[in-house]
């Protein structure tokens, strides 16, 4: 099971597959929280599938790499 960190230290994260956008949400709600812990945080997504899941929360992806790679996300987040 996917364990849910203290999110208060973050400034970004990743969703990387749409059963990733899944388990988050899960943990997320099963602790009592909703999307708000999410507020000020960039969302990164690899591919439009995976920010079309994001999407059912009520919340957009700030960036998706052209090509869906985990490499291609962070090389074009960082330039």
């Amino acid at each position: 099971p996917f364990i849910m960190p203290d999110l208060s230290n973050y400034t970004a994260i990743i969703f990387t597959s749409v059963s990733g956008v899944s388990s988050f949400f899960t943990a997320l709600f099963s602790q009592g929280k909703d999307a708000r812990c999410l507020a000020g945080k960039r969302i990164f997504c690899v591919g439009k599938e995976t920010a079309n899941s994001l999407l059912s929360y009520g919340l957009r992806a700030d960036y998706i790499p052209a090509r869906y790679s985990g490499e291609d996300l962070a090389g074009e987040s960082l330039e």
